[in-house]
């Protein structure tokens, strides 16, 4: 006999709450590239217009994020600006980094 599933108590999560939840659970996601492009969850969060909550959570997970660039050298600032992510992502970019070494070619 199958069990019963055991229905979801919140059937709309907050997605700032999935990301901390799934980052709590396995921090290593954050660093994770996707495999055609190189971009770490951070570049992908940016160039989707994240709001501040979802950016800060992976910049904690991954700090160094910032400063890392995908396969064409664009950083996470970078795709945030040309995609108009919100300004509180934006900030939290801008505070994260990059480091002078990221802007060099």
């Amino acid at each position: 006999p199958n069990p019963t599933p055991t229905p979801n108590p919140n059937p709309n999560p907050n997605p700032d709450q999935v990301l901390a939840e799934l980052l709590a659970s396995y921090p290593a996601a954050a660093r994770q590239r996707e495999m055609q492009s190189c971009m770490l969850p951070l570049h992908i969060a940016a160039a989707n217009r994240a709001d501040e909550a979802a950016v800060r959570a992976l910049l904690a997970a991954h700090p160094d994020g910032a400063s890392e660039p995908d396969e064409r050298g664009m950083l996470p600032l970078h795709l945030a600006a040309i995609y108009h992510a919100p300004p509180g992502a934006v900030g939290a970019l801008l505070q994260a980094g990059p480091t002078p070494r990221a802007l060099q070619p």
